[in-house]
């Protein structure tokens, strides 16, 4: 009776979805445009890269850039999620180069995870009217799914690790990139006397 219990107890251990043990890693700048002006220049970046952008204009969610396909109507077409310099991301580099891997749920001794889905993006954008210009904050987490295995027993389990805050700084920095060129690229309307 005793080991039966303490297999049930072990069991809702590894059931209970995991919850990151610190806050994430939330990047802000200030750029020196109009929110709108933002905002349109951020969807249409992140796009660009793989990623889907969604909400309000002062609240941006993030997701992988897949829209299921429905009864009567195709799949659009995935775009390849990508850093901010054109690179493929896989799931070694989102685990090595751009996961916080300190924070996430810890599972306890003996039992491991087996991944069955790639990393995907997640996340957040908050555009804020501040100073003449558009505060920005920027903050992702990497979400996957698959099973928490207890030798050869598995329980559906999904698990996300936060930014370490890179990729948020280097998307950061190529939407303002992109803001600057579109400025110098078109001229003001000249005044007239």
């Amino acid at each position: 009776m005793r080991v039966g219990h303490s297999a049930i107890v072990l069991l809702i251990a590894v059931v209970v979805p995991s919850a990151s043990q610190t806050s994430s890693h939330l990047e802000a700048e200030h750029l020196e445009y109009d929110c709108r002006e933002v905002a349109a220049q951020t969807s249409e970046y992140l796009s660009g890269h793989g990623i889907f952008v969604q909400g309000s204009q002062d609240l941006r969610i993030l997701g992988f850039d897949y829209e299921p396909s429905t009864p009567g109507k195709s799949a659009r077409q995935r775009k390849k999620w990508t850093d901010a310099h054109g690179n493929e991301i896989n799931d070694s580099k989102v685990y090595w180069t751009y996961a916080d891997r300190k924070t996430g749920h810890r599972l306890a001794p003996g039992i491991w995870r087996l991944r069955l889905a790639h990393y995907q993006p997640k996340g957040k954008i908050k555009l804020l009217s501040a100073g003449g210009g558009c505060s920005v904050e920027f903050d992702l987490f990497f979400e996957t799914w698959g099973a928490n295995m207890i030798g050869i027993l598995g329980v559906d389990s999904q698990w996300d690790y936060h930014s370490n805050g890179v990729m948020e700084r280097e998307y950061l920095k190529g939407i303002s990139g992109v803001l600057t060129e579109r400025k110098t690229v078109t001229p003001e309307p000249e005044q007239r006397p």
